[in-house]
């Protein structure tokens, strides 16, 4: 496969690129397996930075080393052909195509903010890739943006502080049994207001009684019931935990969680991280209908702080 040629070019073992990549080993094997050949362009920015390389590079250098004839596929972040297997931090597909661009979507998100007068409350700042909102009273918050909005070609990309978006977001973990291995996060979620029941109703299919009528929150898809026990003998008394055999388990493993499962992409909105301002949380909105909605609700949230 093109990837373990590229792997094998660099002397890089799969655990060593995963590390670099910000990638989970398990995910690495399927891509140079060849069970993943259409990867995200956000998972592509990071293969390409674990072998060190443009992401044009990358592009370049897999087509070279794929053969079409033998069936394998060259690498396509598109999303056209086989999908990419999800876990961790999963990018948000289109949900609806407005015939507008990110551009026309910028305009409508700047002049709703101007409509909730916005503008006398933070501070607009504009520059070629972005544009930031600041408070012009901010105290302790000096030189934080609460709102960023950046124009991108599939729509929309919108960077909300942590502290306002957090508390309205569903985080589905998967849980380690081991003391010092921490919580996998299998991806943080922003529920549609107006589509919640919907998305509740398709909850059921795959994860029933989960989220028992709840939008936000953290929730564990192999959560478990502990059961205490307390054991005496002459010289000493010992406690210890167990696990109930007959608790449900969605998932044995984090790779088998698939953002798919959660029903369809009109009713939430996927969660990453924004390097650029890693004090906020960025979704990417190619939708009007849902880009009013986003901008209605945390508009007001904002205003209100």
């Amino acid at each position: 496969m093109a990837v373990k040629q590229l792997l094998d070019e660099k002397k890089l073992s799969q655990r060593q690129f995963a590390k670099q990549a910000g990638l989970e080993p398990a995910y690495v094997s399927k891509l140079v397996n060849g069970r993943i050949t259409e990867p995200r362009q956000e998972t592509c920015c990071k293969i390409a930075n674990g072998l060190g390389i443009a992401q044009q590079d990358l592009l370049e250098q897999i087509a070279q080393y794929s053969n079409p004839e033998a069936g394998e596929t060259v690498f396509n972040p598109t999303g056209s052909g086989k999908r990419e297997e999800a876990i961790a931090k999963p990018s948000q597909e289109s949900v609806e195509t407005y015939a507008g661009s990110g551009k026309n979507l910028m305009s409508l998100a700047t002049s709703m903010l101007e409509q909730l007068s916005f503008d006398e409350k933070f501070k607009k700042n504009i520059t070629s890739s972005y544009t930031g909102y600041r408070l012009k009273n901010p105290g302790a918050r000096a030189k934080k943006y609460l709102l960023v909005l950046a124009q991108r070609k599939e729509g929309l990309c919108i960077s909300v502080s942590k502290d306002v978006l957090e508390p309205h977001i569903l985080c589905l973990e998967y849980y380690s049994y081991e003391d010092e291995t921490p919580d996998i996060i299998l991806g943080k979620f922003w529920i549609i207001p107006s589509k919640e029941d919907i998305f509740l109703a398709s909850m059921q299919t795959h994860y029933p009684t989960l989220l028992d009528g709840e939008v936000t929150g953290s929730f564990t898809l192999n959560e478990r019931t502990l059961r205490f026990f307390h054991c005496s003998d002459i010289d000493n008394s010992i406690d210890f935990i167990d696990f109930i055999d007959d608790s449900i388990d969605f998932i044995e493993s984090p790779e088998e969680f698939e953002v798919n499962s959660l029903g369809s992409h009109n009713c939430y909105l996927v969660i990453n991280e924004d390097k650029l301002f890693p004090d906020t949380l960025q979704v990417c909105i190619s939708s009007r209908e849902i880009l009013e909605e986003f901008i209605r609700y945390f508009g007001e949230i904002l205003m209100e702080k």
